[in-house]
């Protein structure tokens, strides 16, 4: 799998399991690579707007679930972008692009209001988010691919209604099969700044069964765009971790003299907050991700 910055694959010698990235030559300059998996599944390319903001890209190619380079049963192989997508998401915007080998079907990215103090999800039909995908089907690594983009506030931009040539599969791999693998995902901030998004017909006479997903965005965008909400992360909470987080902040409470203020108490319980939900969730890292004094 190999993309250019204009969407096209370039012709020649096919190139698989591999991402790379071509672009025109007077984009060079402004184009960086900033991370790579060493297994060639994703790269992250950093591309600096005249607004100065930055805009991430990552080239996706995550082998099927029947191969032997997929991640073990029941985990999900998109768990490897996780901390990639919170650290650059805060520094710009971001979009994924790739073969996913995820089936999805019609199913939706969940959003919520975290702007108050009650979580509330949104209504994506409000929003403008609501998408229909000629491939009805979902599988295991579409289910995961739709945790992730729920965890990370992502709009899968395939079958969006505003999109109405992005429907259509993009995976051809038998000769009366069909289904859709390969999407273009980013923030609902971003959306106003694609001016458009197709999949292209089936491909006829050449060596490759996957369409040509073409994206074209304007650089020139402007910081102040419409949020449809914070990202977030859902936590789950079980009598074995509760027991964990009750242990750490009553052995806190215990060297506390009576009736502290409430500055005192959030002094004492941020760390042992922390340190209990960097045993209980790992993945998380929230020691990496929170800011000095604050809560968890």
């Amino acid at each position: 799998m190999w993309w250019d910055i204009d969407g096209r694959q370039p012709t020649g010698q096919t190139r698989d399991r591999v991402v790379g990235l071509e672009g025109q030559e007077e984009l060079q300059p402004l184009l960086h690579i900033v991370r790579r998996d060493e297994d060639a599944r994703y790269m992250w390319v950093r591309l600096r707007a005249d607004t100065g903001r930055f805009l991430y890209i990552t080239i996706c190619y995550f082998p099927p679930s029947t191969s032997v380079y997929a991640a073990p049963i029941e985990q999900s192989p998109f768990s490897l972008l996780d901390d990639d997508i919170w650290e650059f998401s805060r520094d710009g915007d971001i979009i994924l692009l790739g073969d996913f080998n995820a089936r999805t079907g019609n199913s939706l990215t969940v959003f919520y209001d975290t702007s108050d103090e009650m979580l509330r999800e949104m209504d994506v039909g409000e929003f403008g988010l609501e998408r229909c995908s000629h491939d009805k089907q979902q599988r295991e690594y579409g289910r995961y691919l739709i945790e992730m983009t729920t965890t990370h506030g992502l709009a899968i931009l395939n079958g969006l209604h505003r999109f109405p040539r992005a429907a259509g599969f993009t995976c051809f791999p038998h000769r009366h099969g069909a289904s859709t693998m390969d999407y273009i995902m980013t923030q609902p901030s971003f959306i106003p700044c694609i001016q458009d998004f197709t999949v292209g017909a089936r491909p006829m006479g050449v060596a490759v069964d996957h369409a040509l997903l073409t994206l074209s965005v304007s650089l020139q965008y402007s910081t102040a765009q419409t949020s449809v909400g914070k990202s977030h992360t859902c936590y789950t909470f079980t009598p074995e971790t509760n027991s964990v987080y009750t242990k750490e902040i009553w052995d806190c409470l215990r060297t506390v003299g009576p009736c502290p203020s409430l500055e005192e108490c959030t002094t004492l319980l941020t760390e042992p907050l922390h340190s209990a939900a960097s045993v209980a969730y790992p993945h998380t890292r929230p020691v990496r991700r929170r800011q000095s004094g604050s809560m968890p």
